[in-house]
């Protein structure tokens, strides 16, 4: 395939470059930024000079890139070497993040629309790709190190008390986190420097005031640390709080601030796996409190903890997850009370206490039709929407159910 002019090939990879960051910007922006990177060069590359820019979208012209044959007399070591450096200013300008998915465009449209241009000149963009790569994480790193523990800690707090404040008042806010706070100031020493005060005459109904003294301690694993303590708090918290707790904290905290907290190490989805592992004991006491509710309303209490009994002789040899239930025959009166729920429940996976639950609502459903006509509505009208929440979010689906009964 014969080689094209200079002025040819120069004329389309500018305008390439001018299309793909069009594409992902705006046509005005993506000119003035190759027209911006020219004007630059052309001290050190003089004969840039031969190359005009205008944006077509105003006239009507084809092409906005405009390259004078002269350009023709250059050397192509110079040219590969003013293409090069066009390459770095243009990345510098659109910032290392976005620069890097732009030449693995232009890479992809050079072989479609050029396939002779990386024969003709050394210009190598699998490399400056990872260059820009590696700028990326360097880059990273230097923020990491810029991060404050005041900041972290901040962002953190401020974030749990505007979450924990929706549902109960300022006062039990505050007392709540700050008993929780004291309580791993044991492990974690550094929370002396926390503190939060409530604000009555600002919309804002409370200040986080940490300490800058916090920023002289180095906390080892920062991000593990800190995600342990949002982990805490939502522990601690009440049922009504708990569901989506990690989902509800992300909602919260804005974009730069999560960036920063995720850039440190902390993973907010494992929160969120973590604590709906541990509120396994909260959902079944729910569960069958419901089941008690629903059956006594026709029979009795003694009854209802009666057939929860029944409900998991039948099914723990098929769910092992129910082998952590007993039930004391000696106090059916008193209700769920007489139901025992082993903590360790909360280490199993939630796929399989989800089994076992849809297991035990089928059974259920079947077993009391002539109690109620559909067992699964009447227990969707039981239970509030926090557990109904939380019963979806580990793949219970109470609708599902309801129409197999059908």
């Amino acid at each position: 395939m014969p080689s094209l002019d200079n002025s040819v090939t120069i004329s389309e990879l500018l305008q390439i470059i001018t299309n793909v960051v069009g594409r992902r910007t705006t046509k005005t922006f993506s000119v003035t930024t190759i027209k911006n990177t020219i004007e630059e060069l052309k001290n050190k590359h003089d004969f840039l000079d031969y190359i005009k820019i205008e944006d077509s979208s105003f006239t009507e012209k084809k092409n906005d890139i405009s390259v004078d044959n002269s350009i023709n007399n250059i050397e192509s070591q110079r040219l590969e070497e003013a293409i090069n450096d066009i390459f770095d200013v243009m990345m510098k300008s659109l910032g290392k993040n976005v620069g890097y998915f732009y030449i693995k465009e232009i890479k992809d449209d050079l072989e479609k629309e050029i396939s002779s241009f990386f024969e003709e000149f050394e210009v190598n963009l699998n490399l400056k790709q990872q260059e820009h790569l590696l700028e990326i994480m360097e880059s990273s790193i230097v923020r990491i190190q810029e991060i404050k523990n005041s900041e972290v800690l901040n962002i953190t707090i401020s974030a749990v008390v505007k979450l924990i404040n929706r549902k109960v008042s300022e006062d039990f806010t505050k007392d709540s986190i700050m008993n929780i706070l004291n309580k791993l100031k044991t492990k974690y020493e550094f929370l002396k420097y926390v503190n939060i005060i409530p604000q009555k005459d600002s919309n804002n109904k409370f200040e986080v005031s940490v300490n800058p003294e916090i920023n002289n301690i180095l906390i080892a694993e920062r991000g593990n640390v800190i995600e342990n303590i949002i982990f805490e708090i939502g522990k601690a918290s009440n049922i009504e709080v708990r569901p989506f707790f990690g989902e509800k904290f992300e909602y919260l905290v804005d974009n730069r601030d999560l960036s920063k907290l995720k850039r440190i190490g902390v993973k907010i989805g494992e929160i969120e796996k973590k604590l709906r592992r541990e509120g396994h004991q909260i959902l079944l006491v729910e569960i069958f409190s419901a089941i008690i509710k629903i059956i006594e309303k026709k029979i009795s209490t003694e009854f209802g903890v009666k057939y929860i009994n029944a409900l998991i002789n039948k099914l723990k040899d098929k769910h092992e997850v129910l082998k952590n239930i007993s039930i004391d025959t000696n106090r059916l009166e008193e209700g769920i009370n007489a139901i025992n729920i082993n903590s360790k429940i909360n280490n199993v996976d939630s796929e399989y206490l989800a089994k076992a639950i849809k297991d035990m609502l089928s059974r259920a459903q079947a077993d009391l039709k002539e109690l109620t006509h559909s067992f699964i509505s009447e227990f969707e009208k039981v239970i509030n929407k926090e557990i109904k929440s939380e019963i979806s979010k580990i793949g219970v689906n109470l609708h599902i159910l309801e129409l197999r009964a059908f």
